[in-house]
């Protein structure tokens, strides 16, 4: 187990030991963290710095880790900032409201004065973004953190919450609004061609954290099996996005107990080109369908955007549009429909074969 407390940012450093770490590089120091608790930091940092904190230290700790902020309140020395005497007396008495609300709203300020032979452009006791109890909460789930609770106590936010799965390319987020267009645009299309086919039974394979069966349920009426084999991402489904309609499972793929013959509907986006077992996962996919069921499936497309490594740690292939097209016909399916998405910018569909995602709609002919 291991346990990190950090005092203190200086110059968007983090001190630890004798070692200094930018402070958004704490995972290069280590991602195993169990326990991190980091308190008058983000406060001295813009605001940008803040979310490419987050996103790291989020990155630095083990699955099931925890966190705990300690951030000014800025509401509270808000309110005391308004409320504040402005006069000669008060901005000389370091014990004023006026005082006290301005060092906790803008930092102590310390060497920032040019009259004086201390003056130092570092800025290092200067404040430069602002927390309140629902901005801190919102940029905490926004970049994968759950049960988050936050609790003031005298001017402070002390805030706790546990990393329950790797965000890897997963969406990650409490709202809908917040998930990326492109993903909600596959979903919201699928919906749209099977409830053109009075679908009952849908199985939602890698459904990560349930937005998209959920999207699925309540455009279809269907009655949606969400698939996951990540125990944390079904989890937050449960909590974020359940519905009366969507069963979520974790199960590996392969090992699933699903009657031949038995779903009218399977969607399963950007999972492919994850899998060394394409063929495999797909003969299954074509033995769970009944006879004129429907498979929507969508892969990143190697003529756009060409594999590697480096760029996609979490694929092992892409492939070019004839290529999945030729995968998914071996196994029996017929591919009606070719689409494309441009870009993962906005994410728009349609008709054709050269966009950077291609979204194949096939049926297995019996």
């Amino acid at each position: 187990m291991q346990c990190l407390k950090i005092n203190k940012c200086q110059n968007t450093k983090l001190t630890i030991g004798s070692q200094q770490l930018v402070a958004w590089e704490l995972s290069a120091y280590s991602n195993s963290i169990d326990n991190l608790v980091i308190e008058n930091c983000l406060e001295y940092l813009t605001a940008m710095e803040g979310d490419a904190c987050l996103i790291d230290w989020f990155k630095s700790l083990m699955v099931g880790g925890s966190i705990e902020l300690r951030v000014t309140d800025a509401e509270y020395y808000m309110r005391q900032w308004l409320d504040a005497r402005w006069d000669e007396k008060s901005i000389k008495d370091p014990q004023s409201a006026a005082r006290i609300s301005s060092a906790k709203l803008y930092g102590s300020q310390q060497c920032s004065n040019p009259r004086f032979a201390d003056y130092n452009q570092s800025y290092e006791n200067v404040y430069k973004s602002a927390y309140s109890q629902s901005k801190l909460t919102f940029l905490l789930e926004r970049v994968g953190f759950t049960g988050v609770e936050i609790v003031k106590e005298q001017g402070m936010l002390i805030a706790k919450a546990t990393k329950t799965m790797n965000y890897g390319e997963r969406q990650i987020s409490t709202s809908y609004e917040a998930i990326r267009q492109d993903h909600k645009n596959r979903y919201i299309f699928a919906a749209d061609k099977l409830a053109q086919l009075e679908s009952k039974i849908v199985l939602d394979l890698a459904c990560g954290i349930g937005y998209g069966s959920k999207i699925i349920a309540q455009s279809t009426k269907s009655r949606v099996t969400a698939v996951d084999i990540d125990l944390g991402a079904i989890q937050y489904a449960k909590e974020y996005f359940a519905h009366e309609n969507v069963d979520f499972i974790c199960k590996d793929a392969l090992k699933l107990d699903i009657d031949e013959n038995s779903v009218d509907a399977i969607t399963s986006f950007e999972t492919i080109e994850h899998i060394d077992f394409d063929r495999q996962l797909l003969i299954l996919f074509y033995k769970w369908l009944k006879p004129e069921g429907t498979l929507i499936c969508s892969t990143p497309n190697e003529s756009v955007m060409p594999f590697n490594k480096a760029q996609f740690k979490y694929h092992v292939k892409h492939y070019t549009v004839p290529e999945i097209t030729a995968l998914v016909e071996s196994v029996g399916f017929v591919v009606t429909e070719t689409y494309k998405q441009a870009d993962c910018t906005d994410g728009d569909i349609s008709i054709g074969e050269d966009g950077a995602f291609c979204i194949l709609v096939c049926k297995k002919v019996c």
